[in-house]
């Protein structure tokens, strides 16, 4: 009772805002039960390289950057409640049906159609949330305590997701992915019925009618280079992180036999866990330093973590070179949003959060390069490479933060 008194204390959020929190972490258990280990099952079932693996994984990306960014617009034109709900109606039949692939074409429809449920729901989520709290709060705190605390869910769910993800796959992949779609059909129908009650249709219609068209959007984000730069550093990020989810379980498996897959469900559970016990009390502490010095630093620290992976031969390193990376990670996945719908104006929230999809893009050649690295180099040349990528993503958080300072 202590806990869920501070909670609404340190937190007033608007039922909609604390439902969507939970909501996330939920629909996040479901999600990382069966995406990290997509790679493995094709693996297992299509009988093709690495790199080609990884080539139908960035399908995925590729459509959440190509679908995710338009429907951010429509969102701004139409309202968040139904394109989310449809996003999650996706999900389900999505899920439901991996569990049947077997031919890489398949895989690639599939992960096509995640593409466009995750492109479609993430920002769309986000920009809910920052109308919801604005409407609160003008101050913008709540909204920022908002985000933070989204994320926190997110890595709830990655951190038990994976180990029941990673014993399901060994021994009944089919009633893990129909546990996920379940959940997502779930998830839709409560979102539904909460959205009404709490007044989100009233929300919307008393919004501003929004005027410009897309070539509107398009004008202004090409002229917002603080934005750019944002963008090109989550392009860079996406495509080293990438490798985590797709490319990494099969070098371990590779390495390790059997034992790999286990070992890879504990290195993922083990960065949501660390990020669940810090991510609050590191955002706290670093809110008193500029966030684009913060976010360069902490893509610097990501750098580092890549390194001692290159170089990782026993669990032991690899669980070292985890602890580091998601050290790392917190900073930048925590305020990317954030930092983004700073610079958005109000009638085109849902358009800028979206952009994140085209930096998700990353992830489009991200898991085809890192199939080519670990089979011409192995895993030494493969993250460091990726070591590389994100030193240059920490000089484009720099750059941004001088746009932004000179901009009037």
């Amino acid at each position: 009772m202590k806990l869920l008194s501070s909670l609404r204390q340190n937190y007033p959020f608007p039922p909609l805002v604390w439902y969507i929190i939970i909501e996330t972490a939920l629909i996040r258990i479901a999600f990382f039960m069966v995406i990290p280990f997509v790679a493995l099952r094709m693996d297992a079932t299509a009988n093709v390289a690495a790199e080609w693996i990884g080539a139908v994984i960035g399908v995925g990306p590729l459509v959440a950057t190509a679908v995710g960014f338009y429907t951010g617009h429509l969102s701004d034109l139409w309202g968040r409640r139904k394109i989310m709900i449809g996003s999650l109606l996706l999900w389900a039949a999505v899920f439901m049906l991996f569990g049947f692939a077997e031919n890489p074409l398949f895989y690639a429809l599939l992960l096509g159609l995640n593409g466009v449920a995750l492109g479609v729901f993430e920002p769309i989520s986000a920009a809910l949330v920052a109308d919801v709290c604005s409407a609160a709060d003008p101050s913008g705190q709540m909204q920022k305590k908002a985000y933070h605390l989204r994320y926190f869910a997110v890595n709830v769910g990655s951190s038990l997701g994976p180990l029941i993800g990673a014993s399901l796959l060994i021994s009944a992949p089919l009633v893990g992915f129909g546990i996920a779609s379940v959940v997502y059909l779930i998830s839709a129908f409560c979102f539904s019925v909460f959205s009404t009650r709490w007044g989100v249709k009233a929300l919307e219609s008393n919004r501003p009618a929004v005027s410009h068209t897309f070539k509107d959007v398009l004008r202004t984000l090409g002229s917002d280079r603080a934005l750019q730069m944002y963008i090109f550093a989550f392009l860079v990020i996406s495509a080293s992180v990438s490798q985590i989810d797709t490319i990494f379980p099969i070098h371990l498996k590779r390495v390790f036999g059997e034992s790999g897959i286990t070992l890879f469900a504990r290195l993922i559970s083990l960065n949501g866990v660390l990020i669940v016990v810090f991510t609050l009390p590191l955002l706290r502490w670093v809110k008193r330093f500029n966030l684009n010095s913060s976010c360069a630093v902490s893509t610097l620290v990501w750098c580092v973590g890549f390194i001692l992976m290159a170089f990782s031969q026993l669990p032991l390193h690899y669980y070292l070179a985890m602890l580091i990376l998601t050290a790392g990670e917190i900073v930048v996945y925590a305020n990317g949003y954030l930092m983004v719908e700073n610079l958005a104006p109000a009638r085109m929230r849902g358009a800028y959060l979206s952009t994140m999809n085209i930096g998700q893009s990353g992830m489009v050649f991200g898991p085809w390069l890192g199939g080519i690295l670990l089979e011409a180099g192995g895993s030494q040349l493969l993250f460091l490479v990726m070591a590389a990528l994100m030193a240059v993503a920490a000089g484009a958080y720099l750059t941004a933060g001088k746009v932004k300072a000179s901009s009037p």
